[in-house]
């Protein structure tokens, strides 16, 4: 089970409960997400963010609407994939997303971190990318500072961070490998589309 806390303009958007309504409760790690919708250069986009990983997800409006969990597994799905987390963990928190609630937003912190991803969102659109390569770009995204409530410890970029929350050890993958991490992100998404 997963906690959406939508913005005021998404959460009219997406229903209250969604899912399997007998699915077995899971220790899944990435249980609340927050989201936002904005129209960025005439594209509806719906940024999600979860807030035990800063984990962030990036998906056209449509595709949330109705079936925000099976989007958000699928996303989450790919970019996992493409940090080498390993399957059995990909499936215990897909698995777990097959079940939401939405509840009312109430972290502004996380609002504060999602308003920075949406200027890189902007950068992604001007320069021309499409959904797909948006979001695998997201992925890569290199944090500044963390709020202490996630972690003590030092995290150079987003697959450190999801890799340590999830496993309990640092990713062994380098800043270098965001181009073969992006070719694995593709690769699952064309393979799954």
């Amino acid at each position: 089970m997963i906690t959406l806390h939508p913005s005021m303009n998404l959460i009219k958007r997406i229903r209250p409960s969604g899912g399997e309504p007998n699915v077995e409760s899971h220790q899944n790690v990435m249980r609340t997400w927050y989201c936002s919708y904005r129209i960025v250069r005439h594209r509806h986009m719906v940024l999600a963010l979860n807030a035990e990983t800063l984990f962030p997800l990036v998906t056209p409006l449509t595709s949330v609407t109705k079936t925000a969990g099976p989007t958000m597994q699928r996303l989450v799905h790919a970019g996992l994939y493409s940090y080498g987390i390993p399957q059995e963990i990909i499936d215990r928190e897909c698995a777990a997303m097959l079940a939401w609630n939405v509840e009312k937003n109430v972290n502004r912190q996380m609002t504060g971190w999602m308003n920075d991803l949406w200027y890189r969102i902007t950068d992604m659109i001007d320069e021309g990318l499409q959904d797909p390569d948006i979001a695998s770009r997201m992925l890569f995204h290199i944090y500044g500072s963390l709020p202490s409530h996630l972690s003590s410890e030092k995290f150079n970029s987003p697959q450190d961070l999801v890799t340590y929350k999830l496993t309990g050890q640092h990713s062994q993958l380098s800043l270098f490998d965001a181009e073969r991490m992006r070719m694995r992100w593709l690769e699952w998404w064309q393979g799954n589309g």
